[in-house]
This record gives structure tokens, sequence and C-alpha cells, in this order.
């Protein structure tokens, strides 16, 4: 299971780089909001401008370019989702939608912007969290793209942990590239 902290403030401190203090302040940033199941917090149609921790519940990513509705992320507490493509005019053509009620920590990127330039090493802690997500993303990739179904299943559970049962099988089985039978057995 992963071992990432599930909370805000101890996520931030877990980091290399930058003094205790400037962990929090950054971490008195974000704003608790409440995500009901089936929201969409992020969409291509319009610009969301904003940087989300996942403190408690289920979210997917999904494009609907690709074979209808295809999950092509599952993302559980301790996870961070932003928009991509903000910076370069270009936003993907992404949904991430809640898979169950949520609550996520808030941070627009306006707000960042300014508590980066007062405090320039901050950006460490930033990049640290771009690489933190590179890193899973490529470790995810390869195990989804160049793995038996069994071990796929295996990776799921492993980064889901408990929530793995939460996930409705229909999205699983989307995730997972494999089908509904199979994922039932």
């Amino acid at each position: 299971m992963k071992a990432t902290p599930k909370n805000l403030t101890e996520h931030l401190l877990s980091l290399p780089n930058c003094t205790r203090q400037l962990k929090l302040e950054l971490a008195e940033l974000f704003q608790q909001v409440n995500i009901s199941k089936g929201q969409v917090l992020i969409s291509p149609v319009k610009y969301h401008r904003s940087v989300y921790f996942i403190e408690q519940g289920l979210f997917r990513t999904y494009s609907n370019r690709t074979i209808p509705y295809t999950t092509l992320q599952l993302h559980c507490p301790g996870d961070y989702l932003l928009q991509d493509g903000m910076y370069l005019n270009q936003p993907s053509s992404h949904f991430t939608e809640a898979l169950s009620d949520a609550i996520i920590q808030k941070v627009d990127y306006p707000q960042l912007e300014r508590f980066l330039n007062i405090h320039p090493q901050a950006i460490k802690l930033l990049l640290a969290l771009l690489e933190k997500r590179h890193l899973a993303l490529s470790e995810e990739n390869a195990i989804l793209h160049l793995s038996s179904a069994t071990d796929r299943y295996q990776m799921a559970i492993d980064y889901l942990g408990k929530d793995f049962f939460n996930v409705p099988k229909h999205v699983l089985a989307s995730y997972l590239a494999i089908s509904l039978k199979h994922l039932r057995r």
C-alpha cells in the first residue's frame, strides 16, 4: 500500500528541502473543500486554476475522446491533482470526477504564485511535488502497459489499499484494461 501521508500538512513536512515553517505556511494557503460523489473536479471545458490535494475519497481521470470514458488514472488520498496544460494555454482533454464523497485541500494558482514570489526557495517544494507525481505516473504506466492482467490487478490493490473495493467494477476494469468478466474471476 502507498506510504504517502494522507494529511496535507504531514505530506508537506515529509518532503525534503525548505524549513518546517515554510512548509507550514504553504499548508495554510490550502482550503478544505467537500466534493460530492459524481462531481467533476477538472474538465477541458474550463480552466481550473487550482492545485488539489486529496485527503479523503477516490477520483478517476478519464477522457471522452478514447473508447467511451476509459479510466486513465485512479487517485486516492495523498495524491495531488491539477489540470494538465494550464500554463501551455491548452488544457488536456481529460475529466476528473469523484467516485465517492471526498474532502480535498485546494489552493489557487495565483495564491501559489504570490507565495513563491515572496518565498522563492519554496519552488523546491513545488518541484519535489511535480517530481513525485512524474515518478508515480511513470511507474504506473510501466505496470499498466507492460505487465500481465494479474500484475495490473495486484498493482491496483497495492496502490488503492482498502479503497480498492470502493471503486466501481466498470471503472476498475477500464483502468486495468481487462473485461468485467475477467475482473469478476
